[in-house]
């Protein structure tokens, strides 16, 4: 959220402006007008705003003057001058003192928006490039030629970014299991640097997004919550975990059709699946939980999806299966039951007529570690 603040005598001035916004630019938020210089000081360092929109022409201390107070207290502040007259020197003066633009009132929301959007991609973008820098510091430089030059790991980077662009929570999720299966085997399965390579498949990843996206307030609240779940993880279970919930929260921040009322249904079905697989789901216990009809589940998960409900489902069981054999010890019988089915024999023939091999044919061949050290 990015905050702003209006320092106006005239009342009107802060209205028009909290109306624009919160019309058009809900992830800006205006927390208080002053009507003085004074107290908007007062107001800006009680407050600590992103912006402020400063009047040029108040009674006492003008706009030029609280300005210059203004940047000596808050230097990062992005000040907005707005004036009704069109003085080359109160131009000059106020980009002189820090002032990041000059607006004519009556401000037209085309000139408000194009300064406003520009303003909150500088804000937004810097903690992201700081949070970035950060995770990157916390790899031990003895680790990072293998994390970092590895040409493989540039292509997943793009893929996925392109997967999230695109809101398809299928091949995202599938892609992060074979990203974590390959981390497991090549770090033999040492927890630190799987969370490590993690950190850094998503660094690029954002640096990606930032490229191709606008809302840069969004990155930065997926990237950020992504790092402290990360933190907080201590298996490989646990981050892929912050990668499903990642996955998942883009949906709705990143992807443009998420305005699809259908899309959204169908979004909200493929999260209870990837969330209860294990258990014995159906497709009327997954219509049920998002208050829909079988059959117009089942017609609107081929039509927004491309594929069927069953066909899903299994896809993410197994899926989910391939990760187990390859991270865990679990037997056969024992990862069935975890995807969500009662017995091996069963199991054991789906995995074999999807992959063209038997489940633990596929363990031995693509295993090279034994047991998980992290």
């Amino acid at each position: 959220m990015v905050n702003v603040i209006v320092i106006d005598d005239d009342p009107l001035e802060g209205e028009a402006i909290d109306f624009m916004l919160k019309k058009e630019r809900p992830h800006v938020k205006m927390i208080g007008q002053a009507f003085s210089g004074p107290k908007g000081i007062d107001l800006a360092k009680r407050s600590k705003p992103d912006i402020a929109f400063v009047d040029i022409q108040m009674p006492g201390l003008n706009g030029i003057a609280t300005t210059e107070l203004l940047k000596k207290m808050q230097p990062e502040l992005k000040v907005i001058i707005i004036s009704a007259y069109d003085n080359p020197n109160y131009i000059q003066n106020a980009y002189k003192l820090g002032a990041c633009n000059y607006l004519l009132k009556p401000v037209r929301p085309k000139e408000f928006f194009s300064v406003m959007d520009r303003l909150c991609e500088d804000i937004t973008t810097i903690p992201v490039q700081n949070q970035i820098e950060k995770a990157q510091k916390k790899i031990d430089i003895s680790e990072s030629k293998a994390i970092f030059n590895d040409e493989k790991s540039k292509a997943t980077d793009i893929q996925l970014a392109l997967q999230l662009l695109s809101g398809d929570i299928q091949a995202s999720n599938k892609l992060i299991n074979m990203f974590l299966q390959e981390s497991f085997e090549s770090t033999q399965g040492n927890i630190a640097l799987i969370r490590a390579q993690s950190i850094n498949l998503m660094n690029s990843v954002t640096q990606i997004l930032l490229k191709r996206f606008t809302n840069l307030e969004a990155i930065n609240l997926l990237h950020s919550s992504f790092l402290k779940g990360l933190e907080a993880a201590h298996s490989v279970n646990e981050i892929e975990n912050c990668f499903r919930v990642y996955i998942e929260s883009s949906l709705i921040l990143l992807n443009p059709g998420i305005t699809d009322p259908g899309y959204e249904l169908v979004s909200q079905a493929k999260s209870f699946i990837q969330s209860h697989f294990h258990k014995d789901i159906t497709l009327e216990s997954v219509s049920q939980s998002i208050h829909l009809s079988p059959f117009y589940l089942s017609r609107l998960f081929k039509e927004k999806a491309g594929i069927n409900f069953m066909d899903y489902l299994i896809e993410a069981r197994l899926e989910k299966a391939k990760f187990l054999l390859l991270t865990t010890n679990d037997t056969i019988d024992s990862i069935a039951r975890k995807v969500g089915y009662s017995g091996g024999n069963y199991f054991s023939r789906l995995f074999t007529k999807r992959f063209n091999i038997k489940p633990s044919k596929y363990r031995s061949l693509n295993r090279k570690v034994k047991t998980n050290k992290g």
